[in-house]
């Protein structure tokens, strides 16, 4: 049995075997005909998307194995695509050419060490989905694979989160906070071993709050604004966080070259010394006083403290920032402020100058440190 569910365009297919199936919002298909097939990209019309707060508390791993519940659609605007064919590397168009190579009986050229080179070195080619608000402002930019067909990919509606990443991040889950309601617009483009082309879009669709809230926020603007506001300290807060790491390295690595160097004075120490001093106080301000911490006395919150504090309690929510939330976050910029301000003292210019000593000396390599030297 087939059945349309009219007001999201779902359809649902029953059988006899007891099954179900329902295809979410099958409107694209609707905008398909043999002059788009033909086209090399198309984005087909998005669906308006309603902003609420997911409940997770109901996931079928909380219920035991035996409890049945389907999946449900993925939160957010779902973006629906057409792609006529694969884009393919320069490795997967030679093995195509010495395939009809050996087709047609004919002996195909073996690669040069320049073109094996390139295929190791080519980037696999992806879409990039980039997401602008009313103004045009890039709010969000997801990938896709370069696949042929018909796919879907969806958008969480919320900004990027800020936090450190790696060449290991899945850039698609770095998640923020949530955007403000309004009219948004989708582009698609292909990434080709770093060469961005425009494919299709930009489409138009709105995210609309499902107003369904307890205490909704007297002014979401304001609210959202507080909360890009959070994001922007977190922001600084995480990179100096990791650079206070790092730089702590660089100096134990500095402290250990100095002392593996002929000639170097005793003042390069007794400054190397004072940086680990200086990079002590910062973390202390930034994560707490771990002396304090391993002895288990209570100790004033650090400023990640109260950062997190202020996140856990208005990333999922609805509601407007409360008073504790926005004294934490003073209080948290006026502890950072001169703690910043260390910090870039340290790294710009005290650590740059021990290295410019060492450097005169002939002392073994630290990390970040690029050697002068010219042939002789």
């Amino acid at each position: 049995d087939l059945q349309i569910q009219q007001r999201e365009t779902d359809l649902i297919v029953g059988t006899f075997g007891r099954g179900i199936y329902i295809l979410d919002n099958f409107a694209p298909l609707r905008e398909i005909n043999a002059d788009r097939l033909q086209k090399d990209a198309a984005l087909f019309s998005v669906k308006d998307a309603l902003m609420y707060m997911p409940d997770y508390s109901r996931e079928k791993s909380d219920l035991g194995e035996s409890f049945y519940r389907a999946k449900n659609p993925d939160f957010g605007a779902t973006f629906t695509y057409y792609l006529k064919e694969d884009i393919k590397t320069k490795k997967d168009q030679r093995k195509e050419s010495e395939k009809e190579a050996e087709k047609n009986k004919k002996t195909a050229p073996y690669p040069s060490m320049d073109q094996l080179r390139a295929e190791d070195e080519e980037q696999a080619p992806y879409l990039i989905f980039t997401i602008t608000d009313e103004n045009g402002n890039v709010i969000r930019r997801l990938t896709a694979p370069a696949k042929a067909g018909v796919n879907r990919m969806t958008w969480d509606l919320r900004y990027p989160n800020v936090a450190p990443v790696s060449d290991k991040t899945e850039v698609n889950k770095q998640s923020g906070t949530p955007v403000f309601p309004g009219t948004y617009k989708v582009s698609m483009a292909k990434n080709v071993d770093g060469v961005i082309t425009e494919l299709a879009g930009p489409v138009s669709f709105s995210c609309k709050p499902l107003n369904n809230t307890t205490l909704p926020a007297k002014d979401r603007k304001a609210m959202v604004e507080f909360q890009r506001k959070v994001v922007r300290m977190q922001q600084a807060i995480l990179a100096a966080t990791e650079v206070a790491g790092e730089a702590e390295q660089r100096i134990g690595a500095l402290e250990k070259a100095a002392l593996a160097s002929v000639g170097i004075d005793k003042t390069v120490l007794e400054k190397i010394r004072k940086m680990k001093s200086q990079i002590a106080d910062v973390k202390v301000v930034l994560t707490g006083n771990k002396s304090i911490d391993k002895r288990n006395e209570n100790q004033q919150p650090s400023v990640t403290d109260r950062l997190n504090y202020i996140i856990y309690g208005s990333w999922e929510t609805t509601s407007d920032p409360t008073q504790t939330q926005m004294d934490a976050y003073k209080i948290a910029a006026e502890e950072f402020s001169p703690a910043l301000e260390k910090l870039k003292a340290v790294v710009t210019t005290d650590i740059k100058s021990v290295e410019s000593e060492l450097e005169k000396f002939d002392a073994p390599y630290t990390p970040g440190r690029l050697p002068d030297w010219k042939a002789e």
